[in-house]
């Protein structure tokens, strides 16, 4: 199992440095951070993608020039 491996690792990395169970904590607690920052990151580019398809524009590319087309109705 990949996250019992994980957290093998982990106890014996808290033990080789003497990390307090604070610390474990704060280890999480930035751990789930960082893993929570590349969920919304996944979201993001995914609803970029989404709306570029519906709304037939290139919304990267105006994400980069900082031009966008007008509509014309």
């Amino acid at each position: 199992n990949g996250n019992g491996r994980q957290a093998r690792r982990h106890e014996r990395h808290e033990k080789r440095h003497g990390l307090s169970e604070n610390d474990s904590i704060w280890g999480d607690i930035h751990e789930a951070s960082a893993q929570f920052m590349v969920l919304l990151i996944v979201l993001h580019v995914f609803g970029v993608a989404l709306s570029s398809l519906m709304h037939q524009e290139k919304l990267v590319k105006s994400m980069i020039t900082g031009n966008k087309p007008r509509h014309v109705p």
